[in-house]
C-alpha cells in the first residue's frame, strides 16, 4: 500500500490530521482515547472489554 492517506468518510469523520502525541485533539474515538491512555503510560498490552 502507499499513497497520502484522505478521509474516505467525511460524513462520518469530521477530518484526519498528524500530530504530535502530546497534541491529539480531545474529540477521539472512546477506544482509541483508552489506546493512547495506554502507550502514554508505557503499557503497551491491554483488555478492552
Amino acid at each position: 500500500m502507499g499513497g497520502e492517506p484522505y478521509n474516505a468518510e467525511p460524513d462520518k469523520c469530521g477530518s484526519l490530521v498528524w500530530c504530535a502525541f502530546d497534541e491529539i485533539p480531545d474529540n477521539k474515538v472512546p477506544c482509541h482515547a483508552r489506546a493512547l491512555a495506554h502507550i502514554a503510560g508505557g503499557r503497551l498490552r491491554s483488555n478492552f472489554a
